[in-house]
């Protein structure tokens, strides 16, 4: 259920970010950028901890893990445009580690 509701506040934001970027409006879609970090982290990371740190590997636990390097990788990509250097240097560290 936390998944879902990640991936689609993630899909939001990529329209949020994409809109403001189309009317030159860069306060509004760093603001969206920043409120959805505030509920990645506050929200999704908190809420699953114990899915993270569980002592076996199930499928929920990778599921965790599957769900929040998508989630990185794709806010990476759309936080480009805002942060470029930090946002690629993640981007390769994530691709490089989890190839």
């Amino acid at each position: 259920m936390l998944d879902q509701w990640i991936i689609s506040e993630l899909q939001q934001l990529i329209v949020d970010v994409e809109r403001g970027l189309e009317a030159y409006d860069l306060q509004q879609s760093s603001r969206q950028l920043a409120v959805f970090l505030d509920n990645l982290t506050n929200r999704y990371i908190r809420r699953s901890r114990r899915r993270f740190w569980k002592s076996e590997h199930d499928g929920d636990k990778e599921q965790a893990y599957e769900t929040l390097y998508s989630v990185l990788v794709t806010f990476c990509q759309v936080a480009a445009p805002f942060m470029p250097f930090v946002t690629e240097y993640i981007y390769r560290s994530l691709k490089v580690t989890c190839s």
